[in-house]
């Protein structure tokens, strides 16, 4: 958070456009897999395989 598209491309001798393309395209696959991963995973379990309640339960306030 505290470098940017220009500073990071400067260190890998690539041009700034080129670094945003190929890091768009990263970010992308990434989130499409995440997707992907979290449907099959909740799909295939009658459990709370990503602890929602648990995270509800815990974010509650005292009361």
């Amino acid at each position: 958070r505290k470098t940017s598209l220009r500073d990071l491309a400067d260190q890998t001798a690539v041009a700034r456009s080129t670094y945003e393309e190929h890091l768009r395209k990263a970010e992308n696959k990434l989130l499409t897999n995440a997707g992907q991963f979290l449907r099959l995973v909740t799909a295939t379990s009658t459990a709370d395989p990503l602890q929602v309640e648990t995270t509800r339960q815990a974010e509650q306030p005292a009361g």
